[in-house]
């Protein structure tokens, strides 16, 4: 799996919360219902990131827990939470939780 997000917009420009994202690394989802509809997911990725206006750098190791609700064969709704270790020049040791903070609209596309 890879995974990128960024948020490089005027306002976030403004008031200093611009990041970029990168990560790589695997996931398996297992279901937990008998029809297939609800899968708990969970992986191992590395990272890398920089946040703040300043840009600085953090990269670590992440754990990531979820559940997805299966709309249909290629459409479903997922959620997710990560335990996030690593190396940043504002930290130099950091162990976080990620909590699920939204809720995603996914499409495959194969």
């Amino acid at each position: 799996m890879v995974n990128f997000g960024a948020d490089i917009s005027s306002k976030s420009s403004n008031d200093g919360s611009i990041f970029v994202y990168l990560g790589f690394g695997i996931e398996r989802r297992r279901p937990i219902s008998k029809d297939k509809k609800f899968t708990y997911t969970s992986g191992y990725e590395i990272f890398f990131s920089a946040e703040g206006a300043e840009g600085n750098p953090t990269g670590g190791f992440s754990k990531s827990y979820g559940f997805e609700y299966h709309l249909g064969k290629r459409l479903f709704l997922s959620t997710e939470g990560a335990l996030q270790i690593g190396l940043s020049d504002v930290e130099p040791l950091f162990i976080r939780f990620a909590i699920p903070v939204a809720i995603f609209m996914n499409v495959r596309l194969y």
